[in-house]
């Protein structure tokens, strides 16, 4: 009877080990928006992306929340949507990612991100051109066809964009405070008990650079492209990491600068 009490102990110890270990984790979170300033309308939107390691080693989502924060008068509201759409991160992938995160590298340059960035259209050119009130640079009484292809022609080719780049560069050594307005992807990995996070201010320079849970800082291109491998196009993660944000920025400059 001793001895059927002790095999019983013991797989209730061992089944308990087993529940108790922590699981293994990963969260997406990604908040955009700013102080109502007592307007009614939609002051912010967040989306959360919960992932947790299954039994092979890869990261199945768990959990996929859009919230829409509004305010009418004095009354605040969230409209919140569950997405049920599931999919699943290999190991290897969230392994590559870890890796691009806890690594520093010299990417922000024009020859990393120009590649990678589509060519703007002709009508994109004029669009940014008419609303910046530069259409006249492009089309005015002395230029003609060959003048005009020529400004197209430089700008679908970034032409300048190391010194455009560098006129705001990230910088490892600068932390940025903001107040009243937030653009925030924050990386949460629970791995064998132990937090990690990684914050991502997206206002500007692709959300670089890239705060560790060490306080130090990091600057990696490749995270952005990492994760939108591992994501769907059609979360707000996704575009938020776009590195073709920059293009509309980069047009305005230089019809202001270089024309």
């Amino acid at each position: 009877m001793r001895y059927l009490y002790a095999i019983l102990l013991l797989f209730l110890q061992n089944a308990f080990s087993q529940d108790s270990k922590p699981s293994n984790k990963l969260t997406f979170q990604y908040d955009i928006g700013h102080s109502s300033w007592g307007k009614s309308g939609v002051y912010a939107n967040t989306e959360k992306i919960e992932f947790l390691q299954t039994e092979n080693g890869d990261y199945k989502v768990q959990r996929h929340l859009k919230v829409q924060s509004k305010v009418r008068g004095k009354v605040f509201t969230k409209d919140t949507i569950t997405l049920n759409k599931s999919f699943t991160i290999s190991q290897n992938r969230i392994k590559e990612l870890l890796g691009y995160l806890n690594r520093n590298e010299e990417n922000y340059t024009a020859a990393f991100i120009v590649p990678k960035l589509k060519k703007p259209s002709e009508r994109l050119i004029l669009k940014i051109a008419k609303r910046d009130d530069n259409k006249w640079k492009i089309k005015n009484n002395y230029s003609d066809k060959e003048d005009r292809e020529k400004i197209f022609s430089s700008i679908q080719n970034f032409e300048g964009f190391e010194e455009f780049i560098s006129i705001d560069k990230p910088n490892v050594n600068i932390v940025t405070v903001t107040s009243d307005a937030w653009n925030l992807l924050q990386i949460t990995i629970v791995e064998n008990g132990e937090t990690f996070t990684y914050k991502s201010q997206l206002f500007e320079n692709f959300g670089q650079p890239i705060s560790l849970s060490n306080n130090s800082q990091i600057i990696n291109l490749e995270v952005n492209l990492k994760i939108q491998e591992i994501l769907p196009k059609n979360t707000l993660i996704y575009n938020a990491l776009d590195l073709n944000e920059i293009t509309e920025k980069y047009i305005s400059w230089y019809l202001e600068s270089k024309i």
